[in-house]
């Protein structure tokens, strides 16, 4: 009954196939290009993965209906299953989703039986990173050297546990907001954290604003930026200073507040009236990012 059930919706004979999660394999029909999932939240990522699949197998456009109870108060997991699906639109991007669902399930033993388990947060950004870039080597693709900052400013910059327990989650969001690269991007991330998660802890905040400035101080570039008492040090990267057209009107423009130290160590030293006011440091280093770009044509607001 099965098969002539199968035989005959692929003939046409009925526009509507009704069925339980048993066509997420093997059911390949080019002209079927809308999907409704119903209870979405249940199902795992690799099942939301392949059912996304049955559709979108020709040139026809292809839509895919994710449905859960209105009224359905959603664990952090099913909301990270969600929102991977959501992301993850390319075609041939089940690497990325595979990646995602150990990032949230765990990645358990590699060579053994287990298949879901609890992956050390400390390291884990570190291993997806190698990971990535293995993956490209092998592809032949080109690896972006990017100067990676680091930074120290003396104040509490982290997502709590009471904020987001589930550690999944967690890293999820640590993971996103490393890739901050805007203010729109950091105050995007702020609402959506707002929304899902409540009104934002201090630490949370620092951590936003912290991730903005690690992201234009590489722009410049700055190898390293560590606070010593009431000043914040920069260090350039020697191999790329900026042009002197850069120094000279960072001097001109933001002194006594910025200062150049160009000898030994070579560094950009902030004297901000407090050192911990990330508000403050984001607001220069936005006017540093802007004084690279258009080092001429630059008017102080």
């Amino acid at each position: 009954q099965l098969e002539d059930t199968m035989l005959a919706f692929r003939a046409g004979e009925s526009d509507v196939l009704l069925s339980t999660t048993l066509i997420e394999t093997g059911m390949d029909i080019a002209n079927v290009n809308t999907i409704l999932i119903e209870n979405a939240q249940n199902l795992g990522l690799s099942q939301l993965y392949q059912l996304r699949g049955r559709v979108g197998r020709s040139n026809r456009i292809a839509y895919a209906y994710l449905f859960f109870p209105r009224d359905k108060i959603l664990t952090e997991e099913a909301v990270a299953r969600l929102e991977t699906i959501r992301e993850f639109t390319d075609f041939g991007s089940g690497f990325k989703v595979a990646l995602r669902d150990m990032e949230i399930r765990g990645s358990g033993h590699l060579l053994g039986s287990s298949q879901s388990g609890h992956f050390a947060d400390i390291g884990y950004e570190l291993y997806m990173q190698m990971l990535m870039e293995t993956a490209k080597k092998l592809k032949g693709e080109p690896i972006k050297q990017v100067v990676q900052t680091q930074i120290d400013l003396g104040i509490s910059a982290y997502l709590p546990e009471a904020y987001i327990s589930h550690s999944g989650v967690r890293m999820e969001i640590y993971r996103r907001i490393r890739d901050i690269d805007s203010r729109e991007a950091m105050e995007a991330m702020e609402e959506e954290l707002l929304d899902r998660f409540g009104d934002l802890p201090k630490e949370a905040m620092n951590l936003l604003e912290t991730a903005l400035i690690g992201s234009l101080a590489s722009t410049v570039p700055f190898k390293e930026i560590r606070r010593y008492g009431d000043e914040i040090r920069c260090y350039f990267v020697e191999e790329m200073m900026p042009p002197i057209e850069w120094i000279t009107q960072v001097d001109k423009t933001l002194s006594p507040i910025v200062r150049m130290h160009l000898h030994k160590n070579p560094r950009l030293i902030i004297s901000p009236e407090n050192p911990g006011d990330t508000q403050v440091l984001l607001d220069i280093f936005e006017r540093l990012v802007l004084f690279k770009e258009e080092p001429e044509g630059y008017n102080e607001p």
